[in-house]
Formats: structure tokens, sequence, C-alpha cells
């Protein structure tokens, strides 16, 4: 059953047909009397851009909702989209981390291997993501039995959840991470490329600010020797983004998706050391979210 992507509350119906596809009205919440679902009329291109942009509305329709109503009947395996999906995003993630790795006399050698990387830490990553919701999962339901504190009457996202959903919900999150890394990539210091002489930091403020011992030290801290862009886009906003997308899914405390996020990140870096320690190539980011 579809929820409404409002307040989460299952539903009927999403939509009513006239005569065709073209000519349908969404039907109406019947708890917070807002549409149920907006993102029916919505083309790909707005669903992707508000997938970047984290809203939970989007993450609500693609998890529950997206193929409602042929969704038990013409896609009976939703395995069969997470493996679509991963591996379009697995290959956009080893493009982006082949630019960075150094010169090499094979160069499709060195994309096989990086390719092999990306593929072993996103199912390490996922595995561990997706051991460490179900666990969870199981705790609060314990816990409510033990004490006795049932589910809200309007939670349908309990109700829908499923395996499958944990590893789409991780991909879909990373579309904000992969968008930035390209954007990164594209974008390039042109210092390497051409003979101008660097921009001194600071230089467009004013000199008792720029001059300040403070503010040097902050703007040395940005600067790409000390200052790893990609870094900080793989970690803390692609893992902020994970737990993000798992806090839609599983409607638990950010606290408790920190720590799923958390143990899918430690048990993906553990299965790194091991592969770089075993093969002697050092190709696998190990403290890095896929």
């Amino acid at each position: 059953m579809p929820i409404c992507t409002q307040c989460t509350c299952p539903v009927p119906h999403l939509y009513t047909v006239y005569q065709s596809m073209n000519n349908l009205r969404l039907d109406q919440c019947p708890n917070c009397l807002n549409f149920a679902d907006p993102y029916v009329e919505h083309d790909p291109l707005t669903l992707l851009l508000d997938l970047i942009l984290l809203k939970r509305e989007v993450y609500r329709h693609l998890l529950f909702n997206r193929g409602w109503p042929s969704w038990s009947k013409a896609q009976t395996n939703p395995w069969i989209l997470v493996v679509k999906l991963g591996l379009s995003l697995i290959l956009i993630d080893a493009i982006i981390r082949w630019r960075d790795v150094t010169y090499t006399p094979n160069p499709a050698c060195s994309f096989s291997q990086v390719l092999v990387a990306c593929f072993l830490d996103t199912l390490t990553f996922h595995i561990g993501v997706t051991l460490a919701s179900v666990l969870l999962l199981r705790s609060i339901d314990l816990f409510r039995i033990t004490f006795n504190r049932p589910y809200s009457s309007t939670l349908g996202t309990r109700d829908q959840f499923r395996i499958p959903l944990v590893s789409l919900t991780l991909f879909y999150s990373s579309l904000t991470k992969l968008f930035l890394l390209l954007l990164l990539t594209i974008w390039q210091s042109p210092s390497s490329f051409t003979t101008v002489d660097p921009v001194e930091p600071g230089a467009g403020l004013p000199n008792f600010i720029s001059k300040h011992k403070f503010t040097q030290s902050v703007l040395s801290l940005l600067d790409e020797d000390y200052f790893d862009r990609a870094w900080v886009i793989r970690n803390i906003l692609g893992g902020m983004s994970a737990g993000f997308g798992l806090r839609v899914l599983l409607d638990c405390h950010p606290v408790l998706t920190t720590l799923v996020v958390l143990f899918g990140w430690y048990s993906k870096s553990f299965i790194a050391q091991l592969v770089d320690y075993s093969t002697g190539i050092t190709i696998t980011l190990e403290y890095s979210i896929p």
C-alpha cells in the first residue's frame, strides 16, 4: 500500500485516472488532507534535483510509491532495480576515482582495479548498513513489545520496510555526493595547467582582516595542500546524506541512523584494509564512505 509523502500515513490510492494517464487527479490524504504524492506528476529531472537537495518527500515517493500499483506485478524482484542503479553509480564513482589515481603505464588495468575496488567498497558498506538497519529495527520492535509501546497508527514506513530499500536509500543519497564530486573533477585548480601566479589568500579582504594571524591560519587550512575537498565531500557530506536517507526510511532518531552509517563505514574500512594488505595494492579508499 502506498503512503502519503507528507505524514507517511497509508493511503489506498495516489491518484484517479480519467480516460488516460494524461488526465488524472491526485488523491487527498485522509490524515493530513494534503495531496498524497504530488511527485506522481513530476518529471524525472525534478526528482533528480530534489534528491540532490535531500528532500524527504521525494525519498518517500521513490522508496514506497514508485511503480505503484504495479510494484508487486511488473517488478516482482526489487533487487533488479538495486543492481541496475548500483552498477551505474559504481561506474560513475570509479571514473571519478580513476581521474585521481596517479599515472600508470597501463591505464586500462588501472581503471579495472579502481572499478573492482569501488564495487568491493560499495558491497561491504551496503552489507554493513543493511545488517545494522535490520538489527536496529528488531531492537526497536523488541523494545516496544517489552514496554508496550506500539507504533503510531498513522506510520506507514515501518509496515512497508523491505531489505532492498536500504540499498536503494544509500544509492539515492549518494547522488548528492557524486554530483559535487563531478563538479570538483571538472572544476580543477588552474595552477597545474597555466603559468598564472597564484592569488594570495585573503587578497579580496581588507588589510586589517587579511593580515590578522587568525585569518591567515584559517585561510591556510583551506589551501589545497591541507584541505582535501574530495575527502570532505565523500565522508562529511556523504555520511550526512546517507544518514538523512536512512532517517526517512527507518523513521528513528538521527543518532541511531548515525550509528548505522558508522557501523557500515567501519565494516567497509575493515574489509578494505584486509584487501589492501592481501593484494599489496592501495586502491580502495580505506577510510571513506563509498
